[in-house]
Order: structure tokens, then sequence, then C-alpha cells
């Protein structure tokens, strides 16, 4: 039976109305130069940011948000973080729960351009690939072959006969019709990743990366283009230091020289693979530099007491809310050999300005006395510097080799680094807060009279040491003290947690607190062997609790001058002398076991 012409009119009419309809939402809900993803980055830049093992909740609350907003297209996990996630992670509210930890899932960015999660919400774009960025060229393209498509499948049909499977013209117009659509498909699939991405991040590069190969280091920015090329290791990773504000520097495979210091800067991560060398000179290889302390310095204009949170000042030029200012007076501590003095001090930073007084994010330590001088310096903080998986090797013990200074730094962390054959020392904390040292190894360092495998001096306050391993011939593997200077000299170091460590073959005390301090120190968990001491501590509160420190051949622990320390629930074997306190010290619920 054949189709009369009212029924092949309203036939046409529909088809012709379902493609206007498709055409319509293919034009307003394809991705668009106005469009940006929702972002989940580890560096604290992103939407939503990530810094933990489990990312649960960042990744849940990006899907949320980009849900509920038609604007966003994908959520884009940013390169290089590894995001951890669980198969059942979100509530009922679509929310995850903070203390899911399950981890049944890795999203792991292995291609290093980041991950890209569609909305399955948001319209005909879910339909591209989901691990591509889209091009709008190629979609609007895709778009068109379509429509044409459409139309002619509607003229082809208005105009065949009865019987349109069966008419020749019909045929005829659909074999020259289906390669349009194939194509539309063809070049979802291949043309959309070669043309430039919707999402460009031109104006500022996110990432760089660095290789070695035959003697010739070649840097590349984000966009894979090459910005150096050459045998000078310094002037390529400067080269990369100088083509990102902030991001990660990566490096590939390979020995690299560093012959002379590098300057840091704030927000880069130099982040290595499991082969990465940095072969260091008989200096200080990366250091920020003591260039962020003002030159200047403003007095008080009365007493300040411990606990107080406001300061009287007779000027405030200079001065805004949010610098980080180090208070300090005469009052000093003497060193042990009697012979230098190191003053008072703390970092402390300002939260309100009202007139000549500024109000400060915590309570005060310590008081100040205007008699003694009483005074804050500004000090432009060095914020989030990163190294991650790399072994740095020194010019060799007993010379002045070292890996690492900070001065006046925030947040800062080494993770997963082997640091050895150091002289004086391999890394160096000065007037730093809230930095962390995690899972690293130490071997050989050693010099004469110094050697610190860690040294953390001056006004640092919360550094936390942990999962660390220090094996073999260091002769302080962890000191506290001062640092001798000019206007960097003041302040005494604070909290110091030092937690999960191994200690092995120390030529002189693990862990030391030299007397010109005021630290309140933790120091738990840790395994100590065959070290001339373990713990001595001047001048420090402290609390030692839960070590295993055995076969010390001068003393387990050994507490001087002022403080006062708990010593609970240790376990001392096989040790010349398990403890020495000439300080107030509490000691309870150790056990002792084949002592001398």
């Amino acid at each position: 039976m054949g189709i009369n012409g009212d029924s092949k009119r309203k036939g046409c009419i529909a088809i012709l109305i379902f493609v206007i309809a498709i055409s319509a939402n293919i034009t307003f809900h394809a991705p668009s130069a106005m469009g940006s993803p929702v972002y989940v980055k580890g560096n604290g830049t992103g939407d939503f940011n990530s810094g933990a093992s489990n990312n649960n909740v960042q990744i849940a609350q990006a899907l949320k948000f980009g849900a509920e907003n038609f604007d966003f297209k994908c959520v884009h996990l940013k390169s290089p973080s590894r995001y951890l996630t669980g198969y059942t992670p979100f509530s009922s509210a679509g929310v995850a729960d903070e203390g899911d930890s399950d981890a049944g899932i890795r999203l792991i960015d292995e291609a290093g351009k980041g991950l890209f999660i569609p909305l399955m919400t948001n319209g005909f774009y879910n339909l591209m690939p989901a691990n591509k960025p889209t091009s709008i060229i190629s979609s609007l393209v895709v778009h068109v072959l379509f429509f044409v498509f459409c139309i002619g499948v509607v003229v082809a049909y208005a105009n065949a006969g009865p019987h349109p499977l069966k008419d020749p013209s019909f045929r005829d117009a659909m074999k020259a019709l289906l390669p349009l659509l194939f194509a539309s498909f063809l070049l979802v699939l291949f043309l959309s990743p070669r043309i430039a991405p919707i999402y460009d991040t031109s104006d500022e590069s996110e990432y760089v990366q660095i290789s070695k190969e035959s003697g010739i280091v070649t840097v590349k920015n984000e966009k894979g283009s090459v910005i150096y090329s050459g045998s000078d290791d310094v002037d390529a990773i400067e080269t990369a230091l100088n083509e990102i504000d902030y991001g990660d520097i990566l490096f590939e495979n390979g020995k690299y020289d560093i012959d002379r210091t590098i300057r840091l800067k704030s927000d880069i991560s130099f982040i290595g693979n499991e082969k990465v060398t940095f072969n260091c000179f008989n200096g200080i290889a990366f250091d920020t530099g003591s260039g962020g302390y003002s030159s200047s310095t403003i007095l008080l204009i009365e007493h300040l007491d411990e606990g107080d949170t406001n300061i009287n000042l007779s000027s405030v030029a200079g001065l805004n809310v949010g610098d980080y200012i180090k208070i300090s007076d005469d009052f000093s501590i003497r060193n042990l050999n009697g012979d230098t003095d190191y003053k008072n001090g703390e970092i402390v930073k300002i939260i309100a300005i009202d007139g000549i007084n500024i109000e400060i994010d915590r309570p005060l330590y310590d008081s100040y006395c205007k008699t003694k001088n009483a005074k804050i310096r500004k000090i432009s903080m060095f914020e989030n510097i990163t190294f991650k998986n790399i072994n740095f090797v020194g010019y060799g013990i007993e010379t002045s080799s070292t890996a690492i200074r900070f001065y006046g730094a925030r947040n800062c962390n080494i993770t997963n680094c082997e640091f050895s054959d150091f002289g004086i020392r391999a890394t160096v904390f000065l007037d730093c807060l809230d930095c962390v040292i995690d899972s690293n190894t130490f071997r050989r360092v050693f010099y004469t009279g110094m050697g610190y495998g860690i040294n953390i001096a001056n006004a640092c306050d919360n550094i936390t040491i942990t999962n660390n391993s220090f094996l073999e011939l260091g002769r302080h593997y962890i000191a506290v003290g001062s640092n001798t200077g000019h206007k960097i000299s003041d302040g005494f170091s604070r909290h110091i947690t030092i937690q999960n460590n191994v200690f092995e073959d120390c030529a002189d005390e693990a862990i030391n607190t030299h007397r010109p301090n005021r630290c309140v120190i933790t120091i738990t968990d840790n395994d100590f062997y065959n070290c001339r001491k373990a713990i001595e501590l001047s001048n420090s509160n402290s609390v030692i609790k839960n070590n295993n420190i055995v076969g010390c051949y001068a003393t387990g622990i050994e507490t001087y001058g002022t403080g006062s320390h708990l010593i609970e629930g240790n376990s001392f074997r096989g040790n010349e002398r398990d403890y020495m306190c000439e300080a107030i010290s509490e000691i309870k619920d150790n056990s002792f076991t084949k002592n001398s």
C-alpha cells in the first residue's frame, strides 16, 4: 500500500522538526570558547584542590558542581598529579564522605596531559571522546555535516515515490549522503584531538618537562614546544623556572649536573621519575636566598607579653594585611662555647591593621621588651616549593656541599628523595614555617664538627619530619638551633615533630637541639640503632615517647639546660647508658633490656 501525499508531507515536517531540534541542541550545548572545565589540582590553584592520598571528596565535589552548573562540560584532573578515589565515595546527597577510605580506582595520567571526565548531564557534548578536549572548529564541522545529512534525507524522501526504499533516486541520494554521516564520526574520532583544544591554557603554562640524552638536555613547555636544547643543565632548569609562574618541572630519566646555585621561587615543584639524579657541586645547589627580608625594622612602642595578639608600632608604613613579620628583641642565649649570643624572635602573620596597631594570627610565644630594642621586620615569604622523587648526590663528605637551603619559606616539602655524600649540610631550613620532610633517605652526610642531614635554625615553626631513613655515617642527622648572620639571625625554633623515622650509624647525636633555642620537640615512634647517642636536647621542652633505642655506645637520651621533658614508653636495649637527664625530666613506663 502506497503513502499518500498528506502522510508524506506530515512525515517530512516531522523529520524536519526533529533535525531542527537536534541541530539546536548541538548548537547551544556544544562546547564553546566561553565554557571552561572544573579543575581539580594538587597544588592549591584549582577549583577543588587535592593534596592528600585519597581524593574522594575533591573529585566528588567537582563532579557535583559541574553537573549542577550547565556551562561546565567536563572535570579536568590536571597533570601531573595522581588522583585516588574509591568505588563508592558518594553519599545520598552526591558528595563524598570525608571518612571514606575505600581506594578501588586509580585515575592516573600516563600521557602527561591530564584526565577529562565528561559531565553526562550536560548535552550532546558527552558523545565526544571522554578523554580528549574538543575543538570548536571540529565540533562545528561535525554539526554542519550532520545537518546537511538530515536535510538531504528529508529532500530525498519528499521527492521519492510511494515506496522510498525501492525508489532508485532515493537510494542514489542515500549513497551520496551516508558518507557525510560517516565523515562526521571520523572527524569526532580523529580530527578533534589534533585541533587546538577549546580549553586552551596558552596564557599560563602549568608544567615544563626536562629530559637528557647523550649529554643534551631538552626543555619542553606544556604545549610540547622546545624552549631549550643544549649541554648546560643549570641553564635548562633556569629556563624552565622562567617559563612558568607556578606549576611543576618534570624531570625524565638522567643525571643532571648542578654546578652552580639555582635560585628558587614560590609555587614550583621539582618532580623526578624513579631514576633522576642531581649531581651537586661544592656549594649550595638550590637556594631561595635571603632577599625576602626587609632591610629595615620598625620599633615597638610598648612592651609585649607572652600570649598577646596586638602590637603597637612606631609606624605601619609598608605593612599590609597578610604580610609575615619577624618580631624580636635583644634577649639572647649564649652558645655552648660561650662566645656567641643568639637573639630571641618568632614569625607571625598580620591579619588586621588599625592605625598603628597590628593584629597577628596567633598568640605570641614569648614576651618582647621595648627597653631591649623590640622590633619587627617584614619578610616576603617564599611559599609552596616541593622536591619529589629526586636523588641528590653531593660533592663528598668533609666538603661545603649542600643540596637545598630554604630562607624565609613556608609550606615547603621534600618527599621521596635521597641525599648522599654531602658535607656541612644536606638540607637547611631557616625561618621556615609549616614544612614537611617525608619518606626520604639520607646517607653519608658528614663534616667534622658539623654535618647535618636536616638543619633547622632561627625562627622555624611547625616542621614535620616523618617516615625517613637516616642510614649511614651521619654526625647529626637532625639538628635544631640558631644561625649567625645579620638581619636573618634573630629567632629560635619552636615546634618540631619527628615521627616514624629510622636512625642508624650516627657518629654523634642522631637528634640534637643546640643550646640557643626554645624548641618544643616531639619525638615519637622512631627506631635508633648503633648511634653514639640517640637524642641530646638542650633548652627544649620535649615529648620522647614509644621509641626503640638500641646499641648506643655512649647514651640513649640526654637532656640539659632549661625546659622539661617527658620520657615515656621507650624501649632501651643494649646501650652503654640509657639516659642522663640534667634538665627536668619525667621518666615513666620505659623498658630496659641487656644494658651496660
